[in-house]
């Protein structure tokens, strides 16, 4: 009953927040108290010409929002096929009219459907290639029947710690089957960025991504930790690090979720977050100004979050052309994706 009670708080307060008088108190009052993950040096000496690259991840997968804002998730209603087909179209409207591109991490849970919502899906997909934004991939073990299918055998866990070496390398060659009898090779080829769903990424699978074809994972959200009793845990709250890195001997690129401080507590970059959303922008912002590295910006949404049932837009999408249009505004801000990502970071080694 707690928990129940906790969910419907939860979802009042994030609708209360869309109120105009709400919303502003909230942001003049935590204004100062919202910081990046690492100190701002030399933060005066600002090199205004240097670019701002924003990297939108989308997890495109089931599922969709319900009118009270609660989030029916691929995780326990893999059925619902809205989010890949109306999620997508809603993201695609606003993305093309702004002229900003995105990851799209496909979670192979599409390819179970058939018939008409098989061909809108396609027709998405198709969309989202020949609009040329990314299609990553997206692992979520326990609730993607296309992966179980091909595997052979019920999934049970969604986090790789429950996996062994040989059960994620098996996830992985059967992922990129699919991908390659589903899209063709040669879209396939192109599917080179990873997020292990619910973050769940661990030690022994990073050296198995490169061996099936993956260049980048974007699984790692710094300082943060969840779901530490169940199936979907993840922890890496002892990462500290905002900045792109190898995080293996063969090479393997990590982007990691952008993520902020406010008071003790660390928040994901994700429009969930939108009274933070501007405020954690401005602060790195100056970070990307004050460093020699490159950073990227990595924002995290879902398709599911984008859509209710019958396929109108949500919040998350109202969010995001506020923010949008407020970015844009700023010298040398860009929209890339993981790949674009990836060729700056290579070219500056």
């Amino acid at each position: 009953m707690s928990n129940i009670l906790g969910s419907s708080l939860k979802f009042f307060l994030y609708r209360a927040s869309f109120w105009a008088p709400i919303s502003l108190i909230v942001k003049l009052l935590l204004k100062p108290f919202i910081a990046p993950l690492i100190p701002i040096k030399n933060g005066r000496k600002k090199k205004r010409n240097k670019p701002f690259y924003i990297v939108l991840t989308i997890d495109t997968e089931s599922g969709y929002v319900e009118n009270n804002e609660k989030r029916l998730w691929q995780v326990d209603h893999p059925d619902l096929y809205q989010g890949f087909y109306f999620g997508i179209k809603n993201w695609l409207d606003l993305l093309n009219r702004q002229k900003a591109k995105a990851s799209f991490m496909l979670s192979s849970q599409c390819f179970s459907t058939a018939g008409k919502e098989r061909k809108l899906i396609n027709q998405q997909l198709s969309k989202i290639i020949a609009g040329n934004h990314e299609l990553g991939y997206h692992l979520h073990p326990r609730s993607d029947q296309s992966l179980e299918k091909a595997v052979g055998e019920k999934l049970k866990f969604t986090s790789a710690k429950f996996y062994s070496a040989s059960e994620i390398d098996t996830l992985l060659k059967t992922a990129r089957h699919l991908l390659n009898k589903n899209l063709g090779k040669k879209i396939s080829r192109q599917v080179v960025s990873f997020r292990w769903g619910n973050f769940g990424l661990d030690s022994q699978a990073v050296d198995l991504l490169i061996k099936n074809g993956f260049l980048i994972d974007s699984s790692v959200c710094p300082r943060k930790k969840g779901h530490q009793f169940d199936d979907k845990i993840f922890d890496w709250s002892k990462i500290t690090n905002p900045f792109p890195y190898i995080i293996s001997q063969n090479g393997l690129l990590e982007i990691p979720i952008t993520t902020f401080k406010i008071f003790n507590q660390v928040l994901l970059i994700n429009p969930l977050n939108h009274l933070f959303l501007e405020q954690a922008f401005l602060k790195y912002w100056q970070l990307n100004n004050a460093s020699n590295q490159p950073f990227f910006f990595v924002i995290l949404s879902h398709t599911s979050e984008a859509t209710d049932k019958i396929g109108r837009p949500t919040k998350v999408i109202q969010t995001m052309h506020n923010f949008i249009e407020k970015v844009k505004q700023l010298d040398n801000v860009e929209f890339i994706t993981l790949r674009q990502a990836y060729e700056i970071y290579k070219a500056t080694k």
